[in-house]
């Protein structure tokens, strides 16, 4: 399959497609541009945020080694102030949505 051919679902509004099609751009032969993928890399959605790292690495390994980095810096920034604000507390306790948030931090696609 040409990498090229999962490039118009990226744009599905269903978090799943586009995460489905980056998984699918990153073990596709061919080039794909940055400008294609990188948007990904900031999306709202942790899985599809990890999904856009292989597809762009596979593609444009040069500039995924910046982007990709600069990318886990800003997830780990999130990370360290949503835990700091815990750390000054004894035994906090979480909501079910701040445990949803977190849980999704470590899944994978």
């Amino acid at each position: 399959m040409a990498a090229e051919l999962p490039l118009p679902l990226l744009k599905d509004n269903d978090n799943s497609v586009p995460m489905e099609a980056l998984l699918a751009i990153s073990r596709c032969p061919g080039s794909i541009s940055a400008a294609s993928i990188e948007p990904f890399l900031a999306d709202k959605n942790p899985l599809v945020r990890g999904a856009a790292a292989p597809a762009l690495a596979r593609h444009q390994p040069e500039i995924a080694a910046k982007l990709v980095r600069q990318a886990l810096e800003r997830e780990e920034a999130v990370v360290a102030k949503e835990y700091a604000l815990f750390v000054d507390q004894r035994a906090p306790r979480l909501s079910q949505a701040e445990i949803d948030v977190t849980v999704g931090h470590y899944r994978a696609p």
